[in-house]
């Protein structure tokens, strides 16, 4: 770290130091074991991640166990989340107080502070503003406040071009006339002319006052990039450097030696859906996490397959040329970088001219369509065929709140023989599990146990919960049909299929949740898609595409009786509409 510029994660992810296979070696030391909560207890991230990552293990296991072999590839992507800090400071005061450390070597601070005095930082162009002193960031030339938002004369760049690296960071955003934008074209680097003498102490001014990072510094005044930078960019796009994903990596190599485990940046999945148009929808089934799963397989499997390559300097300069020539249209939906952009039909003449892993060397087969790929995984995120089940579970933990309640109140007696109605007991007690009783002549209902009668484990206070949870008298005769159901397990209740959520002893009935996926077919996901993402996203430059759809959705919606047990709702609901 002291002979270079690089922190500590991208020395030890670079292969030029090679310090990964050592790690990777040193790992697989280790002895293969079966899969145990022990092997996650020491992950350094909070208890919930490491219940997620202990549940993916034990997926993994169960699909090994049911197919009978270990898998060619597993692809693991773990979103960012809670690592990611956010700046508690608003945009405002946060540059205030850069302003307040350095107003003596800003030369129109007085005009500044009043401009600042006066705005609320309500866009990303007005923060750029005041970060670059109130000037064109390549030119120097001062900005009028009052136009900031007008596109015919200034722009947002990205000093990095979007074709090379999606870095939509403040690090790589400039905020500089047309003309400059315009006058850098296809350029990596900011042409001479704008790289004077002048304009670097200018730059360095900003970076020496915390207006602008070293990164975005260095990539201003930097002239050229060779190919060991534009292949440094592009494996920056593949390449997972979180150790938590390393350790989850290293897990899956112990436990399954004959797999090859591939890292994918959430990204990447991300950037796919955005540039094709493919949006996520929450709250119409639970198939988004079937979708997550198969772009990660698939993205996995092209990274793995068609991007371990050392790329052509000169062909993604060429790349990027062509995508400047570009109509706006066009150009906008190339925004994503490299590895995505290389997905694209538009530019796969190119890329298969790059890519020597894309064509067979001695027969000149081509070996990847982007058409075929892009046309297979639109219509694979359209399916509704997709099995859905939820993890089922015996519970365990506290037995009730610790509140007695007087004679009379609560639900279960303090101790066997010491009638609720005469010595009070707890209530909100938890149950442990689900049982089947079969009573009156083949009557059958499903009751929860509770975890204090459980534990207690007395036949004859159990029985005589069991009667009063189905309304038997004292001698009545009742049949455990099934002793122990899990939480969680998908039944037909009244013609619809529901999860089992919990039990309420005192309304003597199961608590359930809808089991019945919404299923939409794939024109009509196509023809909704902007308008569901404004009404469900919340994406309000879709709001023509949903005035002009809601209608045939809600009426699609209201009708398609999907959901007997909440009809006499929908009804109502109807009336008020």
């Amino acid at each position: 770290m002291y002979e270079t510029d690089k922190n500590f994660m991208q020395i030890i992810n670079d292969d030029k130091y090679n310090f990964q296979e050592m790690i990777q070696e040193f790992n697989n030391k280790e002895d293969s074991k079966k899969l145990n909560y022990s092997i996650v207890e020491e992950l350094a991230t909070s208890p919930a991640t490491k219940r997620g990552i202990y549940q993916a293990l034990k997926v993994v296991e169960e699909l090994v166990d049911y197919i009978g072999y270990e898998p060619k590839n597993i692809s693991i992507e773990m979103a960012r989340g809670e690592e990611e800090k956010v700046r508690k400071d608003s945009r405002k005061e946060y540059i205030k107080k850069l302003y307040e450390g350095c107003k003596n070597s800003i030369e129109n601070y007085k005009k500044l502070k009043h401009e600042l005095d006066s705005h609320e930082i309500t866009s990303q162009r007005l923060f750029l503003y005041f970060i670059q002193e109130g000037k064109c960031l390549y030119s120097g030339t001062p900005l009028n406040i009052e136009d900031i938002e007008n596109q015919s004369l200034y722009e947002i760049d990205h000093i990095i071009p979007r074709s090379l690296i999606k870095d939509d960071s403040i690090d790589n955003k400039a905020l500089v006339l047309k003309k400059c934008n315009q006058d850098k074209k296809a350029s990596y680097v900011l042409p001479s002319e704008f790289r004077t003498s002048y304009q670097k102490t200018w730059w360095k001014h900003l970076k020496d006052n915390n207006l602008m990072t070293a990164k975005k510094f260095h990539n201003l005044i930097r002239e050229k990039y060779d190919e060991e930078d534009i292949n440094g960019f592009i494996n920056r796009q593949l390449v997972e450097t979180r150790q938590i994903t390393k350790h989850v990596a290293n897990i899956l190599k112990n436990l399954h030696k004959n797999s090859n485990i591939i890292y994918l940046k959430a990204d990447l999945s991300h950037n796919y859906r955005e540039k094709y148009d493919l949006f996520k929808f929450r709250d119409i089934n639970d198939y988004h996490h079937a979708h997550d799963a198969y772009l990660a397989a698939v993205l996995g499997e092209y990274k793995e397959k068609f991007m371990k390559r050392k790329i052509n300097f000169d062909m993604v300069k060429e790349l990027n040329s062509k995508i400047v020539e570009m109509d706006e249209g066009k150009r906008k939906n190339l925004r994503f970088g490299y590895v995505i952009n290389s997905l694209d039909e538009n530019l796969n003449d190119i890329v298969l001219k790059m890519s020597e892993n894309l064509v067979d060397k001695e027969t000149g087969e081509i070996l990847f369509d982007a058409h075929e790929f892009n046309k297979r995984v639109e219509n694979t995120l359209y399916r509704n065929d997709i099995l859905v089940s939820r993890k089922t579970e015996i519970r365990t933990g506290q037995f009730y709140k610790e509140t007695l309640y007087k004679k009379g109140k609560g639900t279960i007696s303090i101790k066997f023989d010491m009638p609720v109605n005469l010595y009070g007991g707890y209530s909100n007690t938890n149950t442990k599990k689900l049982m089947l009783i079969e009573y009156n002549n083949n009557q059958k209902k499903v009751i929860g146990l509770p975890m204090v009668l459980a534990a207690r484990n007395n036949k004859k206070e159990i029985d005589e919960y069991i009667k009063t949870q189905v309304n038997l008298k004292k001698n009545a005769i009742f049949k455990i049909i099934k002793d122990t159901i899990p939480f969680e397990i998908e039944i037909i209740y009244n013609n619809q299929k529901v999860f089992v959520k919990g039990y309420s002893i005192g309304h003597k009935n199961c608590e359930v949740s809808n089991a019945t996926q919404l299923k939409i077919c794939k024109n009509k996901m196509k023809n909704w898609r902007y308008a569901l993402e404004y009404l469900l996203n919340d994406k309000r430059k879709y709001i023509e595409e949903a005035n002009k759809y809601v209608d045939e959705i809600y009426k699609f919606l209201v009708n398609i009786n999907l959901y007997p047990l909440f009809a006499n709702d929908l009804n109502k609901r109807k009336i008020i509409i």
